[in-house]
């Protein structure tokens, strides 16, 4: 996005409305509202679909995530905040990431050695990357990371049988990460950061990072394994 710095179509196409801005806040501003190119609504909902199916064992859960993509895609330039082919770019780099993904997981025995490798590749985009999307990005990668090595330590946190569980459990961990970002950002109201300010950007990460921890790290340990088998 930094890179390609193409902006959102309703900013140089006035028969373009935007019904529904990425962020609060002033919808031509583009540090808070992001660069178009590629979406990455639609990266982050190919990545349920390569991902996360392979944990899904239920046809109707497969169904689902097979069509959230498709849907979340169009539902992006339909809105106005994306050009068809800002989805399409978004869902074949996803892809890509999958790949690169599962030939570190067969060549790298352990997990941390692709945890590292993923921070340290995030690293350069501090120097040059000015608007939120990269700061939202790497502040829920270290979020998930911690998440995941706190929870293969302490947790030890296991699938329910039941699929509407599994869905509502689902809805309990967004309200969750819901909550605690919210709850971020009540110390730093006050404050009068520049949506581009390095302060700004650095908070929003840090924001990003323990909502993340929060969700996948700490709301786990209501369903730890053994007390709850369903």
């Amino acid at each position: 996005k930094n890179i390609a710095l193409r902006r959102r179509p309703y900013f140089d196409n006035e028969s373009v409305k935007c019904l529904h801005p990425v962020e609060e806040g002033d919808i031509y501003d583009i540090s808070r509202q992001g660069f178009s190119f590629p979406s990455l609504h639609s990266t982050i909902s190919m990545s349920l679909w390569t991902r996360v199916r392979r944990f899904i064992n239920n046809k109707v859960g497969k169904v689902i995530l097979f069509i959230l993509p498709f849907l979340i895609g169009i539902s992006r330039f339909v809105l106005g905040v994306h050009y068809p082919t800002d989805v399409l770019t978004g869902w074949v780099f996803e892809l890509l990431v999958v790949l690169i993904i599962d030939l570190l997981e067969k060549q790298l025995k352990e997990e941390k050695w692709i945890y590292i490798i993923l921070l340290i590749s995030g690293i350069p985009g501090f120097f040059y990357c000015k608007s939120e999307d990269f700061y939202t990005t790497y502040g829920l990668l270290v979020g998930c990371i911690c998440a995941f090595l706190f929870e293969e330590k302490y947790v030890n946190f296991d699938t329910a049988k039941n699929f509407l569980f599994s869905v509502l459990r689902l809805v309990g961990g967004i309200i969750v990460f819901m909550a605690v970002h919210e709850l971020f950002k009540l110390p730093f109201s006050n404050l009068q950061l520049e949506t581009s300010s390095t302060a700004h950007l650095l908070i929003r990460a840090a924001n990003y990072a323990i909502s993340a921890f929060f969700m996948m790290g700490i709301y786990p340990l209501c369903f730890n394994k053994g007390k709850l088998d369903l």
